[in-house]
């Protein structure tokens, strides 16, 4: 996260057709939604360059939307130079516009009475664990994620497809249980203050722990 910090620059914005409010400087949960839904296509090792194509495409959920979903599938695969699943690609985008769509509709009375300009910030993704599952195409992996780089919040153990066949090959979980079965039963092993160090090695290593 420090590393994509630094290499992305604050998005060069326009007003469009499609929304009078702004995201500015680094709408830094959205990002943060986007990297955790690309980690579940990429492989950990071409995640950071497919990122920085990605934002240097589309910075800002105002872009990305201003695009339009047909623009936006149609370049993704050849922009990313990777092999992306339309469904994935459809997920990430609607769940942008929900989102969008929903924190416009509560905000509305502030956004017409506030003098927002190009530099402001507004980040719209919510500090909320249950709003992010809802969203189509989120499981709890990156729900977790988000909850605790976002916003410093432990609420689970997070499961990505490396966690899950060593929770397979080690007897903890059976292979009719999906990802988010998985995840909410190796919750019970670990007392919740110790969800940060898990997730830590487990989603952070979990591809290197496997292969070893």
């Amino acid at each position: 996260i420090d590393y994509l910090q630094k290499q992305l620059q604050p998005p060069r914005l326009t007003w469009d057709s499609w929304t009078t409010v702004p995201i500015g400087h680094f709408a830094f949960n959205w990002q943060i939604l986007v990297i955790m839904m690309l980690s579940l296509a990429v492989d950990d090792i071409h995640l950071a360059g497919v990122v920085l194509r990605f934002f240097g495409l589309w910075p800002s959920a105002q872009a990305l939307l201003a695009a339009g979903e047909a623009v936006f599938l149609a370049s993704l695969t050849v922009a990313l130079n990777i092999s992306f699943k339309n469904e994935k690609a459809v997920h990430l985008f609607r769940a942008t516009e929900c989102l969008f769509i929903q924190w416009t509709a509560k905000n509305i009375k502030w956004l017409q009475s506030s003098q927002l300009n190009n530099s402001d910030c507004i980040d719209f993704v919510p500090n909320c664990f249950d709003a992010i599952m809802a969203l189509k195409g989120v499981g709890r992996k990156v729900a977790i994620m988000v909850m605790k780089i976002c916003f410093n919040q432990d609420v689970g153990v997070a499961v990505d497809r490396h966690v899950y066949r060593m929770a397979i090959q080690f007897g903890w979980a059976c292979p009719a249980m999906t990802d988010d079965q998985v995840s909410i039963y190796i919750d019970r092993f670990f007392h919740p203050q110790d969800f940060q160090y898990v997730n830590l090695a487990w989603a952070g290593c979990g591809q290197v722990l496997h292969r070893q």
